[in-house]
């Protein structure tokens, strides 16, 4: 018989308990977290043996230490949120510590039954029929990693109400407030809760680790930006000023000769910083404000990728290569004719491999960093050589050596 249909079981209490005492996140790469809370699944939790009887046994241990002390206070006196109206009464005698990145160092934050109740329900909660009050530490880790280097918080005076939102309130965008102050606190967390530590306690105090130091070299990069970014905002001037750094592979570079002179024209005191190389400028670091690369789309989460052009390349030789070598009949004829390519010609792209296969090294008649002696030695027949089809058009010449779309 179903104990519900009892005639003996005339009413029950229910009490939330016995959850783990501790539970440790697996570590993610920051790419998969992203796709898994935008899926809505939760992270994935370390086994039992690898928390308990690892080589973090111990600080599982006094992790979970606490827990049972408080479990075994609330099963005596536990948190109840009263029924209301319809609703059932609430009581709650566990909670779980859960760790992030597979550490016991990163995290460790309490979460019970009661953690995704609505603040105003919180508030409403009693033990041994008394009400509870909500501590609530404001900015608690800013704070705590300002005060480690001495470093005053710049939140616009000695006081505030709520940090997160003095740095969005400075921004003055056109944004949703609430959302941009999740953004900017998500921001610090992240860099704070990386499982790893950024400070060290000794007889003196505390020292920041070198991974702290990093950290505290990122969040100045950051507040420049962002005092930055700030000042031209602020003024709501259409027209931007300062510098605007751009990184491009330099076969680039004539392709975006149109749309700068273009754009300085809207905004004469905006200065252009070109950067032609094959350097990588980290984006998030403030390295470059804008990246042009050829290849697969990135998948950084923080970067705003778009479509420049559609850029087609082949394999060309020039009258001067031709007269002196001949033109080869496909690909199985190069044995004997000589390339000229750059030292790691292709980057991501899928022809790399294609010319790795095709090219041995002694086939090689130059090779060099800058595209444009790369070019200039293809057009004086040193050998033959990969360029943009929009640029062999431009110069005579020049031969396509295979047929369109062959290899």
């Amino acid at each position: 018989m179903p104990l519900l249909s009892d005639t003996r079981f005339i009413s029950a209490l229910f009490v939330d308990a016995q959850r783990p005492c501790v539970m440790v996140n697996k570590p993610e790469e920051y790419t998969d977290k992203v796709e898994r809370k935008a899926a809505g699944t939760k992270a994935p939790k370390l086994s039992w043996k690898a928390v308990y009887e690892g080589k973090q046994k111990r600080r599982a241990t006094a992790a979970a230490k606490p827990v049972m002390e408080m479990s075994a206070f609330w099963a005596k006196h536990p948190l109840v949120l009263p029924a209301k109206n319809m609703e059932r009464a609430q009581h709650f005698a566990c909670a779980t510590r859960i760790f992030h990145n597979g550490s016991l160092i990163s995290g460790g934050r309490w979460y019970g039954g009661w953690t995704n109740l609505k603040s105003h329900k919180r508030l409403h909660m009693r033990i041994d029929d008394e009400p509870i009050c909500e501590i609530d530490l404001n900015a608690s880790q800013p704070t705590l990693f300002s005060a480690l280097p001495g470093i005053r918080m710049n939140v616009g005076g000695d006081t505030w109400t709520d940090v997160y939102a003095s740095v969005v309130e400075r921004l003055d965008a056109h944004e949703e407030p609430k959302l941009l102050r999740m953004m900017v606190k998500q921001v610090l967390v992240e860099m704070l809760e990386m499982g790893a530590r950024i400070f060290i306690r000794h007889a003196r105090g505390y020292t920041l680790t070198e991974l702290g130091e990093d950290v505290l070299r990122v969040a100045q990069k950051t507040e420049e930006i962002i005092e930055d970014l700030a000042g031209r905002v602020h003024g709501g001037k259409a027209a931007l000023e300062g510098e605007l750094k751009l990184t491009i592979l330099a076969g680039f570079a004539e392709l975006l000769m149109k749309p700068i002179s273009d754009f300085r024209a809207e905004n004469p005191n905006c200065i252009v910083n070109l950067d032609a190389s094959e350097n990588l400028a980290k984006l998030e670091y403030g390295e470059a404000h804008i990246a042009l690369r050829a290849g697969p789309k990135p998948d950084h989460p923080d970067y705003v990728v778009s479509n420049f052009a559609q850029i087609s390349f082949n394999l060309y030789a020039h009258d001067s290569y031709i007269q002196r070598f001949g033109m080869p009949k496909d690909a199985s004829d190069f044995g004997g004719h000589q390339f000229v390519l750059p030292p790691s010609f292709g980057g991501n792209l899928s022809v790399r491999q294609w010319i790795k296969n095709i090219v041995r090294p002694d086939m090689i008649a130059l090779s060099s960093q800058h595209a444009d002696v790369n070019f200039k030695a293809i057009f004086a027949g040193a050998g033959m050589g990969i360029i943009e089809d929009h640029k062999a058009k431009r110069y005579e010449g020049f031969h396509r050596v295979l047929t369109t779309n062959e290899e």
